[in-house]
């Protein structure tokens, strides 16, 4: 209705819940809000609208999207969330869009340039678009650690179609282990540049890698990265997690506060909540490494079997 409020969930996502009853959309943004619009602290579930099941963004700048679950929700265009021309640079962060459905575009539908950070994309489901459909030659969209995971469409992109890319820009991001029957990870017609990323199936782009990406536990939706993820400290070197250390690829970084300079790695050890300090090991050799990014750091392997298959990742460590 054109109000630039904040409207907040004051116990969370999981304690707080707006249900759509498959009537109608859940959110408008339709009014002219506003950078002081904000939602946060909502799951926002069983909506169903032709447009936005979830959330529908038309003519409205900048609101902010903070702190969100959108789930089971259902459209044409865009079953989680759908923007339209004139709702450009609305932040959305901090936000699961997950097991939506849509003819085109399953999490979502964009037809303007929004701003993606720390966003799981997971189980969402359309004909075209699986996790996202780009729809505007004109856009210029930022997905900064994106993990784009698990979607998939029955025609094409399951887990990124750029339908109609215009300069999209896709950073620190993981697109894993979606399906198609054509390009299952990404499949853009132009514009599309991703960086710094874990795509399946390879991406040509400047610092990108395709290997897998070792989440905690895909199949109950747990996508944090374990210690012997080569995501780890490899997303764009000009940014940092909350630690200290470069970003990891993804929504969910790995926190470590040790900083070595002597790695421990043990039979016993835990790649899970590890940190590589003495009373707290890795389990693998890899999350040694993945740590260890001074050249005097020295990684200490204690006596036992570890099957993996190590990379030095270009690190001078012992």
């Amino acid at each position: 209705r054109g109000h630039s409020t904040n409207v907040i969930g004051t116990e969370g996502p999981e304690s707080t819940i707006i249900d759509g009853s498959a009537s109608d959309r859940v959110v408008d943004f339709k009014d002219g809000e506003t950078s002081q619009a904000v939602l946060s602290g909502f799951t926002l579930q069983n909506g169903s609208a032709s447009y936005g099941g979830g959330i529908y963004l038309s003519n409205s700048s900048v609101p902010t999207l903070d702190n969100l679950i959108i789930t089971g929700n259902s459209a044409v265009h865009g079953g989680g969330i759908r923007s339209e021309t004139g709702s450009d640079s609305a932040l959305i962060r901090n936000v699961i869009i997950s097991n939506n459905t849509a003819t085109n575009g399953g999490g979502c539908s964009l037809m303007s340039s929004v701003i993606l950070e720390n966003v799981l994309i997971a189980g969402n489901s359309a004909t075209s678009g699986g996790g996202i459909i780009f729809r505007s030659a004109g856009t210029q969209s930022i997905l900064n650690n994106v993990t784009i995971v698990e979607n998939a469409a029955s025609s094409a992109g399951g887990g990124i179609y750029g339908y109609a890319v215009g300069n999209e820009t896709i950073v620190s991001s993981i697109i894993w282990g979606n399906s198609s029957s054509t390009d299952p990870n990404v499949l853009s017609t132009a514009g599309l540049s991703i960086i710094y990323s874990d795509i399946g199936g390879g991406w040509i782009g400047e610092g990108n890698i395709d290997a897998d990406p070792r989440f905690v536990e895909p199949g109950s939706g747990d996508y944090h990265l374990l210690a012997s993820s080569v995501g780890i400290n490899a997303g764009h070197p000009d940014s940092t997690d909350s630690d200290g250390t470069r970003t990891d690829m993804g929504v969910y970084p790995y926190l470590n506060e040790y900083t070595g300079p002597v790695w421990y790695v043990t039979t016993t050890g835990d790649d899970t909540t590890g940190t590589g300090a003495v009373d707290a090991p890795f389990f693998s050799i890899q999350g040694g490494i993945n740590f260890a990014e001074a050249a005097a750091d020295t990684v200490r392997v204690q006596a036992g079997v570890y099957t993996e298959n190590i990379t030095f990742r270009g690190h001078s460590t012992n």
